[in-house]
């Protein structure tokens, strides 16, 4: 057996376990990877490699990913999960360690299977990891950086390691993660924080904690961030400065010309005491969101409420792959943020705070957290670099080992995840499933609204070359002033006639418009109004393409609710997929109803995502004229 540079990196990042010795873990290249049989024992690596040469093309080729059958291997009590399940045969070659935590949970939730065996394991491996440190945390000053001789003098508190929860769809990631908030409220640990990727998964989740016997606390002690003012939502003198309670009324101001007026809506007051525990809900659109007037950050008003530093409570990061996108600098902070660079403002914020609540017990929850190794950035407290690891100076170094081993690092690194506790990934089998394709679901009504959606297309199509041909006269116009005037020629007044008709009026100034929205609206206008034909040619299809999907994904909804309503009579459990929800377009028509980015997409219609689609692309291609001069 040949002892590859994975192997020693593996052995690097765990000294417990050598592989080349070990019967747990097999040594993993890129041209090797362990294989497991049936009963999970070990087969020989040269009998069964993952991967073949193939001399004639001179690449290689990997076999299909393998699953074995999983169950608790130290875990001896819960009731079995529900449905069978499988583990990655790669992970399936390694045992986790045992169990040494004591679980604090209600005898009823194990007893009568609010939690199943598989889900008790996760939130017993997620504590038992939440009771150690980072190697080396008090030897640095955040990830990755060395501490100064003036820094130690401060010494930081260490940081608490974290846990991944990578299992697939339909293992109940929610529930389990409701499990944690029992298991540590039993402890006496009073606040927690629970991120996930929508407003709507606030009710889900007061649902699972409801489902594990915390009704009243689901209903009375679990808050959306969302919903709440730019207000302190601590009791003290010394947050009164950063976050101030305001009064819920609406004041009627007059505009600054004419007879205009407009209402603003305030923020709605609160009690401090009502929030001195909980489980405090946020989305990611939350944690960067900015309070325009004041400058208040959610992100702030968070850390604030946690208590800062030494806050011990649960921070979950459900569907933690929103904050893939991430540029880490040496000293691990956020870099290149904002729009069009390598880091998001999300996967800043989330890093942010990780790094300034060293002590948070912190669950990440993704069936896609890993897609691509670069996006393990944000998941710092999993251990896999900084002091006392194999990559001290940082992410960056972490990276850098991945592209000089390849996918048998990779592999190797997610297997010492799972025997070090700190990972369980596991997806149900799907064994016995049908698939079935439902045809013939329109009716009438449905084919009479597809039939004149493709009329208002076709005439909008007409319509857009009517624009571009104006357009690019006028463009050609332009041109030809802009040669008179570089020849010192006067321009003749039907030309300059034509440019005062596409001129930005003086009757649209920045005095009369009286918030922001009716200034994005301006500002919209005038550079739609500017855009080359070749653009509007692109943003009509793009739109005409979302529309018809959203028309199509429409047509089906009656027929998927019946479907739905006849399985659960039968006692099965619906997942609904969707192609898209429609959350954006929903979301700029709460905007455009003068609810900002934080607040519930809560109108009092029903929001259809195609017209929404029609209303923008008519808004793009035709913009409103500019003003005559005196109107």
């Amino acid at each position: 057996t040949t002892r590859t540079a994975a192997s020693i990196a593996m052995a690097a990042a765990n000294p417990s376990i050598d592989p080349f010795f070990s019967t747990s873990v097999q040594a993993a290249s890129r041209d090797v990877k362990p294989s497991v049989d049936a009963e999970g024992e070990n087969v020989s690596n040269n009998n069964n490699a993952a991967v073949k040469n193939n001399s004639d093309e001179g690449h290689e080729e990997a076999e299909e990913i393998s699953y074995t059958p999983y169950k608790p291997a130290k875990l001896t009590y819960g009731k079995i999960h529900p449905d069978p399940v499988v583990e990655n045969s790669t992970l399936g070659a390694v045992a986790p360690p045992d169990v040494t935590y004591n679980l604090a949970m209600p005898a009823e939730i194990i007893y009568e299977g609010k939690l199943s065996n598989l889900q008790l394991e996760a939130v017993v491996y997620g504590c038992q990891r939440h009771m150690t440190d980072l190697p080396g945390a008090n030897d640095y000053h955040g990830f990755g950086r060395f501490q100064s001789a003036e820094d130690i003098v401060k010494e930081s508190p260490a940081i608490r390691a974290g846990f991944l929860l990578g299992d697939g769809a339909g293992m109940g990631k929610g529930r389990t993660l409701a499990g944690f908030v029992v298991e540590n409220i039993s402890r006496g640990k009073k606040k927690h924080v629970w991120i996930s990727v929508s407003n709507d998964l606030y009710e889900d989740a007061k649902r699972d904690l409801r489902d594990l016997g915390l009704s009243e606390f689901a209903e009375n002690n679990c808050f959306n961030m969302g919903k709440l003012p730019y207000a302190s939502l601590v009791e003290s003198s010394e947050s009164s400065g950063k976050f101030s309670t305001a009064r819920n009324d609406k004041k009627k101001i007059n505009g600054r010309k004419g007879n205009k007026r407009r209402y603003i809506k305030k923020s709605s007051s609160l009690d401090p005491t009502m929030y001195e525990e909980g489980v405090m809900f946020a989305t990611y659109s939350t944690l960067i969101g900015v309070q325009r007037t004041t400058g208040k950050t959610r992100l702030e008003q968070l850390i604030e409420w946690c208590g800062g530093t030494n806050f011990d409570g649960l921070i979950m990061f459900d569907e933690c792959h929103k904050a893939k996108t991430v540029d880490l600098d040496s000293d691990g902070n956020a870099t290149n943020v904002g729009k069009n660079n390598t880091c998001s403002q999300t996967a800043a914020k989330v890093v942010e705070l990780l790094n300034r609540l060293p002590r948070a017990r912190v669950v990440y929850c993704s069936a896609t957290a890993v897609s691509e190794p670069r996006n393990l950035g944000f998941m710092s407290r999993l251990g896999l670099w900084g002091p006392g690891t194999e990559h001290p100076s940082g992410f960056n170094q972490f990276l850098a080992g991945l592209d000089r081993l390849g996918t048998g690092a990779m592999e190797l690194h997610a297997m010492h995840l799972k025997s070090s506790g700190a990972l369980v990934a596991r997806s149900l089998s799907y064994e016995d499933c049908e698939f079935a394709l439902i045809k013939d679901i329109t009716d009438n009504k449905v084919r009479e609204v597809y039939n004149n959606a493709t009329e208002l297309w076709t005439d909008l199509h007409s319509h857009l070359l009517n624009r571009c041909s104006d357009i690019s006269k006028y463009r050609m116009l332009e041109k030809e002033m802009k040669e008179i005037e570089d020849h010192g020629g006067d321009i003749p007044e039907e030309l300059l006639f034509n440019r005062e008709l596409n001129c930005d009026s003086d009757s649209e100034g920045d005095e009369e418009l009286l918030d922001d929205a009716l200034l994005e609206q301006r500002n919209l206008r005038r550079q739609f109004r500017n855009r080359a034909s070749r653009h509007m040619k692109g943003l009509f299809w793009a739109a005409h393409q979302r529309f018809f999907r959203s028309l199509c994904i429409a047509s089906k909804v009656d027929t998927a609710i019946d479907h739905a309503k006849k399985a659960l009579e039968d006692g099965h459990c619906c997942v609904i997929g969707l192609q898209s929800t429609g959350e954006a377009r929903a979301r700029g028509a709460a905007m455009a109803a003068g609810n900002d980015g934080d607040e519930a997409l809560e109108l009092d219609g029903f929001i259809s995502a195609p017209n929404e689609d029609l209303k923008r692309i008519i808004a793009q291609i035709f913009p409103l004229p500019p003003k005559p001069k005196g109107v």
